[in-house]
């Protein structure tokens, strides 16, 4: 016998569940052999095709649904968290970052401001226009230039934007592609320590527990070394072609496959939550945002918040794939968000207890 749903780790929100006689419930379903006799936390279930299931209620963020089977003693057990908090919100994430801080660093004889970079101002007039929250992932060195060159002329600037701008580490560098794909738990451990502690210095910002690895994979070991250093939250961008899990970390088919069809789910066995990005506004045309935005907001479990990210070297002109729409993509994007409801918001402020 197994749970079908919820599964183990699953961030339930209120298009999960069901209400009755005061309380909420979730509609759990367990495959067994027919006739059995199968509780859920003192629930009883009703089979149907060796399909068994029952209202059983939830309380508060964290459950546990204890599986029992009266006719053999066996009992399984799984934890699921209350997460309605990330429903009607959303985020801008960027991806790759290291350009506009080498910019930062070129001219900081000339610039009097932060936002006096084109780049940093673009984010700034999304913060202005819709209030969104910007997340920045970056990288230690790229193109002859590293973190330990950024000087702290701006730190003031980035700490009072801190409340709708954080920086968070990324990676060491761009490339190899997939380049924690065999990473050791030593290896992400010191790269995070080598940009974070840079970024204190040039920005003095409280680093958030959320981030996106470069390329959302490593192996489990270098989750645990991010989880660690105190990270609650990651962002993925599962898909699996061929049945075979990417941008995924380390999860298998099933858990990739889960996390494809849902906003967050937490890997209760390394204490790590895991979301969906939405959408890349760089990838594909600029006229297939807005209908793939609209659709993805009809699926209650992919569209109950909504996760923005671009990556930063598509706003070059110097880039091989240079995107002129870029400011109109973001742009289209946050105003979509604010238009249909979408309030910004801090993801570790939703989904964490």
């Amino acid at each position: 016998m197994h749970f079908i749903f919820p599964i183990d780790g699953d961030m339930l929100n209120r298009y999960d569940v069901v209400k009755g006689a005061g309380r909420t419930h979730v509609n759990v379903r367990v495959a067994a052999l027919p006739h059995g006799e199968l509780y859920v936390n003192r629930v009883k279930l009703t089979e149907k095709n060796r399909v068994y299931s029952a209202d059983v209620p939830v309380y508060g963020y964290r459950n546990t649904l204890a599986l029992y089977d009266a006719q053999t003693n066996e009992t399984k057990k799984i934890v699921v968290y209350w997460a309605d908090g990330a429903v009607g919100t959303y985020r801008l994430w960027l991806d790759d970052n290291i350009w506009c801080l080498k910019d930062l660093a070129a001219n900081a004889d000339t610039y009097k401001s932060l936002f006096d970079n084109p780049y940093f101002a673009l984010y700034k007039k999304a913060h202005e226009q819709t209030g969104a929250k910007v997340h920045m992932n970056i990288y230690h060195r790229c193109d002859g230039f590293d973190l330990s060159m950024m000087p702290d002329k701006y730190k003031n600037d980035f700490k009072d934007n801190a409340d709708w701008l954080r920086l968070a580490f990324h990676a060491r560098q761009n490339d190899p592609d997939r380049i924690y794909r065999n990473a050791s738990f030593d290896e992400i451990y010191a790269d995070y320590d080598m940009v974070v502690n840079e970024i204190r210095r040039f920005a003095g910002q409280h680093i958030a527990p959320t981030m996106v690895l470069h390329w959302a994979v490593c192996p489990a070991e270098g989750v645990r070394a991010l989880r660690a250093h105190g990270i609650r939250i990651l962002m993925a961008l599962p898909d699996a072609p061929g049945n075979i899990p990417r941008e995924s970390y380390y999860h298998d088919l099933g858990q990739t496959l889960n996390l494809m069809r849902r906003n967050f789910w937490k890997d209760n066995a390394e204490d790590m939550v895991f979301g969906r990005v939405n959408i890349i506004l760089n990838t594909g045309s600029y006229e297939r945002i807005l209908p793939f935005l609209d659709t993805e907001k009809t699926d209650p479990h992919r569209g109950g918040s909504m996760e923005l990210l671009i990556h930063e070297q598509y706003f070059y002109p110097h880039y091989s794939h240079y995107l002129p729409d870029y400011e109109k993509r973001v742009m289209m994007a946050v105003k979509w968000a604010a238009e249909h409801g979408y309030k910004p918001a801090w993801l570790e402020d939703c989904v964490l207890e």
